[in-house]
């Protein structure tokens, strides 16, 4: 990476600012920190008169949080990495739309490895993710879709339309309802914690199952699990009966 990336931190507290600045320093020298603000209204103008590539954005501040300087900008032409000290309620729906975070005090391999990944985001998929993570943070209901990291880009994929996810070591790939797949670089033990537990259920080691999308259950030792597309899924003996309850209460 030889061309510079420029950056601005917005978080409250000076001495996470201080921080993170002397950590993209030595860490990061491709990314130059370019400004600083303390509050959403400081940061709204910063944003409007830097026009930075990267913004730092800490959830928490106490004149609003990100979210709120997020909605207050409406389009943007930066990637964002989120901040936060705490374990954050909006961090699910950050990892479902595929966003990057950094939970305080910030890793340095996982400072870099953000970093590295911002070369690689089309701004375009960026701004429609960003619209999805405000329109579910302002809404009551569960989210609806799931951003995909595959190896073409990032894909936004309707939840119901996921039929189940099969796992190899790093990779997932994902089974759609129109007999379409998706190979995504994130490991299935991710997947199982951002999909819904009221609809996924773990039926084995490499299988992450709708359990809406079953059409029958067959009987034996951990027994299998006929999906609407004809596909057979082996249930391990040992999830066996917390499939089949799941598939009751699926069925009431």
């Amino acid at each position: 990476m030889n061309t510079q990336i420029s950056a601005i931190i917005i978080d409250d507290e000076q001495s996470s600012r201080e921080i993170l600045s002397n950590m993209l320093a030595k860490h990061c020298p491709d990314v130059n920190v370019v400004g600083e603000a303390d509050a959403v209204a400081s940061g709204k103008a910063l944003i409007a008169r830097l026009n930075p590539q990267v913004i730092f954005l800490d959830i928490e501040m106490p004149s609003g949080s990100g979210f709120d300087l997020l909605k207050e900008i409406g389009t943007l032409s930066a990637e964002v990495i989120f901040i936060t000290a705490h374990n954050h309620y909006a961090i699910h729906a950050i990892r479902i739309y595929a966003l990057d975070y950094l939970l305080k005090p910030i890793n340095v391999q996982e400072l870099v490895a953000a970093v590295s990944r911002i070369r690689d985001k089309d701004i375009r998929i960026t701004h429609k993710i960003l619209t999805l993570l405000r329109e579910q943070l302002s809404s009551k209901n569960p989210p609806e879709q799931i951003a995909v990291p595959s190896l073409n880009g990032l894909e936004i994929v309707k939840i119901q339309n996921v039929l189940y996810c099969e796992g190899d070591r790093n990779y997932t790939t994902l089974y759609l309802r129109d007999d379409s797949k998706i190979v995504s670089s994130k490991t299935l033990k991710e997947y199982e914690r951002m999909l819904p537990q009221d609809i996924f259920i773990r039926a084995h080691q490499k299988y992450l199952v709708n359990i809406k999308l079953v059409k029958r259950y067959l009987k034996g030792r951990g027994g299998v699990l006929v999906m609407d597309n004809g596909k057979n899924i082996d249930v391990a003996h040992s999830k066996k009966n917390e499939v089949v309850q799941a598939l009751s209460q699926a069925a009431v």
